[in-house]
């Protein structure tokens, strides 16, 4: 058992520590990013930064490039990926200390991944089990065409369930594997098509599956601020892009949308904060009303040009650390079993080994030791 902990240890200290730190430098350079560019900006382009951010902490932390900004960077930021700072790293990785404080950190942060993984699993079964009791499934004619007049404007070839919330005044999708979207019970007409493009968006761009994600990595590096701040801001970016699909969809008439959305905004103002993990803080729904204040033309070509640009400088300058670690150190995993002055010590073991064999007296010069 004492051998698994160990290893388990070693293997944790050598990938987690690391990733979160370099996840962290990443998720605060897309933050300035993010907030520096001008408002209008198409939310998909925030959106791929913020999915760059979470997918770096996925990534190996011994990833390289020649080109990382971390080479430029100044100490201790440069150290984290050149031979040095792996060096400085493996220096924590001697018995002692992986019998002291890194297994006391390993416990604590397996105890808190345990912890929020089975509060998160029973509070989202008991939202699931509470949502799906009180549902009602649609029980007019025009909800019905309205419906299947929004999956045909998105293009869908399948749509999900559809149920009615007398419960709720908010829409949700709820569900990954089968999602259902769940509409106010009291949802009128002139509000029921847009409604129904917005989150058949969720369910066509698989948002479910990215906040799934998002919410496992929370889960991962619980103890991580700025992966929380991360995963916020990663949803309501894509409430922007559903925001954004939708217009696009309706044309001349998305000014008919903003005012849908800004009645459900004084709704949710007049309501106290709802429990649905789906349902994004007020100041969001804010921006997002500012965002479709004026209407605006789309170059989908410039779009696509300008968003690959950013996320390619990105996967090659930022996501990978600097490429000296590949020549000293392969991997932090690599320098457990080459702890710094390995040399030495080994020269030493062997010495003492010597000595209690008999080659070598304790007085004796030890640099007649020969092989």
């Amino acid at each position: 058992m004492t051998t698994v902990l160990m290893k388990a240890t070693s293997l944790w200290w050598s990938w987690l520590p690391p990733l979160a730190i370099q996840g962290g430098l990443l998720i605060l350079l897309v933050t300035a990013i993010d907030f520096s560019l001008p408002r209008r900006t198409w939310p998909q382009l925030r959106a791929a930064l913020w999915s760059l951010a979470l997918v770096k902490l996925c990534l190996p932390p011994s990833l390289t490039s020649p080109v990382s900004l971390l080479q430029w960077s100044p100490e201790p930021l440069a150290g984290l990926g050149s031979a040095s700072g792996l060096t400085k790293w493996a220096e924590m990785q001697s018995p002692v200390f992986l019998t002291t404080w890194a297994k006391i950190l390993f416990l604590t942060w397996f105890g808190g991944v345990f912890v929020f993984a089975i509060v998160g699993l029973v509070r989202y079964r008991q939202e699931r089990k509470r949502w799906r009791r009180s549902a009602i499934p649609p029980n007019s004619e025009w909800l019905s065409i309205a419906i299947q007049e929004a999956g045909d404007r998105l293009a869908m070839k399948r749509l999900p369930a559809v149920f009615l919330q007398p419960a709720s005044s908010t829409p949700f999708v709820l569900g990954a594997l089968k999602p259902e979207v769940h509409l106010p019970a009291d949802l009128a007409p002139e509000e029921a098509h847009h409604v129904l493009l917005h989150e058949l968006s969720h369910v066509a761009r698989r948002d479910v599956w990215w906040a799934a994600a998002a919410a496992t990595l929370q889960v991962l590096y619980w103890f991580h601020p700025l992966v929380w701040w991360a995963r916020g801001r990663f949803a309501v970016v894509n409430e922007q892009c559903c925001d954004r699909s939708v217009a696009k969809v309706l044309g001349p008439d998305s000014p008919a949308y903003r005012k849908t959305l800004l009645r459900f905004a004084a709704r949710r103002f007049a309501l106290p904060k709802s429990s649905i993990g789906f349902v994004r803080p007020r100041s969001a729904l804010l921006l997002r009303l500012a965002l479709l204040e004026h209407p605006f033309a789309e170059k989908v070509w410039l779009k696509r040009f300008v968003t690959s640009l950013v996320t390619t400088a990105l996967l090659v300058a930022c996501i990978p650390m600097a490429s000296q670690a590949e020549s000293a150190v392969g991997t932090i995993a690599e320098a457990i079993d080459r702890p710094p002055g390995c040399l030495q010590i080994r020269y030493l073991v062997l010495q003492k080994l010597a000595q209690e064999e008999g080659f070598l007296q304790p007085d004796q010069d030890d640099s007649i030791v020969s092989p």
